[in-house]
């Protein structure tokens, strides 16, 4: 839904127009009592929440496209959008995912923690595999932020290039990691984690695929299981 700067919402009784500051406290219950409320005098909370919740519902394989996203739902909002890093910190990636993109995310989540989701279920080629390989390249240096890792591939092939990623990488305070297959028949090996420390993961989960005894062993080492 995209708010024009002066588009009058008739869901909202008529009230006198508030033009206090869009942080001001008392701009609150004008919010719900203002027909004429415009979304730059919203409260800030309120508009980046709506604004995070929108990027969600829009991502995907429409990941490239989230910046227009964001700046489509209002003009006004834009830089503020463009400075708050917490509006970048759920960095989906697939096989085209353009590596500039993965930079320009990375760029504007500065220094928050982040939680990565790698959905590849779709028919891939060589040159998928080198993006691919190439973004969880890029990925590595900020991997210590990294709080969430999921992965759903499509077979043992990128399975393989992502573990081989993956354990070039320190993941010092990822708390979760999931690895899903996407069919139900596949019955893939998985490769052994990263050999350096995981001191926070305190959550695996393996769907559709068989991990190999060594992998288990290493994850019960990270989990720091009796």
């Amino acid at each position: 839904m995209a708010f024009e700067p002066d588009q009058a919402n008739p869901a909202l009784p008529s009230a006198p127009l508030n033009t206090e500051s869009p942080a001001s406290p008392s701009s609150f219950p004008v919010v719900a009592t203002d027909r004429r409320a415009v979304i730059n005098r919203l409260p800030f909370e309120i508009v980046t929440g709506f604004l995070r919740a929108t990027v969600l519902l829009g991502r995907g394989r429409t990941f490239h496209k989230d910046r227009h996203l964001l700046r489509s739902v209002c003009r006004l909002w834009t830089a503020v959008i463009d400075s708050d890093p917490h509006s970048w910190n759920h960095i989906f990636l697939d096989c085209r995912t353009p590596v500039s993109v993965l930079l320009s995310v990375l760029e504007s989540a500065k220094s928050v923690d982040f939680f990565v989701f790698v959905d590849c279920q779709f028919p891939f080629d060589g040159r998928d595999q080198s993006n691919l390989a190439a973004l969880l390249a890029v990925l590595a240096p900020y991997a210590g932020r990294c709080r969430t890792l999921e992965l759903n591939l499509e077979n043992d092939v990128l399975c393989r290039i992502v573990m081989a990623e993956i354990r070039k990488a320190t993941f010092s305070r990822l708390t979760s990691f999931k690895v899903a297959m996407s069919s139900p028949y596949y019955r893939g090996r998985l490769p052994e984690p990263s050999e350096a420390p995981l001191p926070k993961l305190r959550h695996v989960s393996f769907e559709y695929t068989f991990p190999t005894w060594t992998t288990l062993v290493s994850f019960r080492h990270h989990l720091k299981l009796p």
